[in-house]
């Protein structure tokens, strides 16, 4: 999981997507390009813009950190910095 924050940590403060492969309540295992709009360490969610990349749809996600498996920032990304999170 420390591996998991530093790279959330950094997507944030380099405004980088994230990869990411995800659990969800089904158990399938989902990968995304997601853009973090707000952390809520409260109930340990990330209020994310995702991008499913087997479907190639964007959606608003609300995404568990104890559910991400992998992740790294993606190299080469921008995303602009979300209100939210500029002042973090």
């Amino acid at each position: 999981m420390k591996t998991i924050s530093r790279d959330i940590f950094r997507a944030i403060h380099e405004n980088k997507w994230l990869s990411i492969e995800y659990k969800n309540k089904q158990e399938e295992i989902t990968k995304y390009w997601i853009g973090i709009i707000d952390v809520n360490p409260l109930t340990k969610t990330l209020l994310v813009e995702g991008l499913h990349l087997e479907k190639c749809t964007i959606l608003e996600l609300h995404i568990y950190l104890d559910s991400i498996l992998s992740s790294t920032a993606v190299s080469y990304t921008h995303l602009r910095a979300h209100e939210t999170l500029r002042h973090l």
